[in-house]
């Protein structure tokens, strides 16, 4: 399951991969971004919060089977990728002022959804 929503006051994405009840979270707000990885597996979260205006950027890796969360966010393109490389599930979401985009792919096999 994959959920994209922006909006002006507070955008929020979040990317569920229900394999094994993992669960990640990018939220985006103008008074301190947030991003969340949370790796269920067992019981491995990482959190990156950051509240200042020149390029922030948080990094949140699990190194049991390469899984790694990356949150990147400047004033010219905000960008949040959740990676987990059970089987190669990946999800991007991507912000920018002129044109919001969310990109959500998870299957067994690798595909698009």
């Amino acid at each position: 399951m994959g959920i994209v929503s922006d909006d002006d006051e507070g955008g929020m994405d979040i990317v569920s991969d229900d394999d094994e009840g993992k669960m990640g979270i990018v939220s985006d707000d103008d008074e301190g971004k947030m991003g969340i990885v949370s790796d269920d597996d067992e019981g491995k979260m990482g959190i990156v919060s950051d509240d200042d205006d020149e390029g922030k950027m948080g990094i949140v890796s699990d190194d049991d089977e390469g899984k790694m969360g990356i949150v990147s966010d400047d004033d010219e393109g905000k960008m949040g990728i959740v990676s987990d490389d059970d089987e190669g599930k990946m999800g991007i979401v991507s912000d920018d002022d002129e044109g919001k985009m969310g990109i959500v792919s998870d299957d067994d096999e690798g595909g698009w959804v």
